[in-house]
């Protein structure tokens, strides 16, 4: 009489369920039939009267498992599902790979729970974003350039001016390969110290390369609060894309993306890794390092879940400390 719950990763649910001959024969498995799909079986083995509720939490993940998707809405009198995602694509997006009639199921599905940007900060659960947009110039020529031209050193040490001129302690940056990411943080790691005139920095490395308990270290303590003279003044680590959904760090002050995003609904994960309210910050800080164009269709894309610019500003700062002297001495 009492609810079973089970708790079931991605992958599992993919095994249980998508794992036919056609996704065998692409991994190359000798025998098929040991990942034959298994969730019929789970169904047919409930008693009378008995139903499954399955909720699928950031179901766009799976937007690729059409067998998953046809297994969950076969026998709807017997197993109801909930999809729950911050990031809501748009039908077209899942069409061509879960089939017409499971995309039309989904699109057709009843909403519910749904909570805008103004009722999120009006509840105290999330803050309000400031997105800037580095702009480099030329050692040589003094002309404004593209950070996506400038060397990886370059850009750290723009990183860096930028987290010291605001008084920004932890970030999350996030790169576009591993190599990027392992490239990165010991030059970002040395720029910090040297913009900060010394003080202490920590940089570290999380992605798919690592061992699991070691990204788990590096996250706890990524999170310890600074309360001894030896600890660290500022803390970073850098990823690929590991830390979006799902990462719920509070007290994160900053997101940087030398990667961007392309569609809306993955900026927003992005970039709301620092807008959970902790009850300190008043704005998370977000840096792109990339192109005027980056700069511009961010702008687009935010524009979509801020349409009135109510909650989410838009800036540029300079590439370096002297720049910031410059705006100081500008507008005093």
């Amino acid at each position: 009489d009492k609810p079973v719950y089970l708790i079931l990763c991605h992958q599992t649910m993919k095994i249980m369920t998508c794992m036919g001959s056609a996704e065998a024969k692409k991994k190359k498995i000798k025998k098929p039939k040991l990942y034959k799909s298994q969730w019929s079986d789970i169904l047919e083995g409930l008693c009378d009267g008995q139903r499954l509720m399955v909720v699928v939490d950031e179901w766009h993940k799976l937007h690729h498992a059409r067998d998953l998707f046809t297994s969950l809405f076969a026998q709807p009198k017997r197993c109801k599902a909930l999809l729950m995602t911050g990031t809501e694509h748009p039908t077209k997006t899942y069409r061509s790979t879960l089939g017409k009639e499971n995309a039309d199921i989904i699109k057709n599905a009843r909403k519910t729970g749904g909570v805008t940007m103004s009722e999120g900060i009006q509840f105290g659960y999330i803050v309000g974003a400031h997105v800037e947009t580095v702009y480099a110039t030329d050692a040589a020529t003094g002309e404004a350039v593209d950070c996506k031209d400038t060397p990886l050193g370059a850009r750290a040490k723009q990183v860096a001016a930028w987290m010291v001129a605001n008084s920004i302690r932890t970030a999350v940056c996030y790169c576009k390969s591993i190599t990027q990411t392992d490239a990165f943080v010991p030059l970002l790691e040395a720029a910090l110290v040297e913009a900060s005139g010394g003080l202490r920095a920590w940089c570290r490395p999380v992605h798919s390369g690592k061992a699991c308990k070691g990204k788990n270290r590096t996250l706890d303590e990524f999170k310890k609060p600074k309360t001894r003279a030896e600890d660290p003044d500022y803390r970073v680590v850098v990823s690929v894309d590991m830390l979006k959904e799902g990462y719920d760090f509070a007290g994160l002050e900053a997101c940087v993306l030398l990667a961007i995003p392309p569609s809306s609904g993955g900026l927003m994960q992005v970039i709301q890794r620092c807008m959970r309210a902790d009850g300190k910050k008043a704005v998370g800080r977000v840096l792109l390092v990339g192109t005027d164009r980056d700069g511009g269709n961010v702008a687009g894309l935010l524009h979509q879940h801020d349409p009135k610019w109510e909650h989410i500003s838009l800036g540029a700062t300079p590439g370096t400390l002297q720049g910031y002297a410059d705006l100081a001495a500008n507008n005093a």
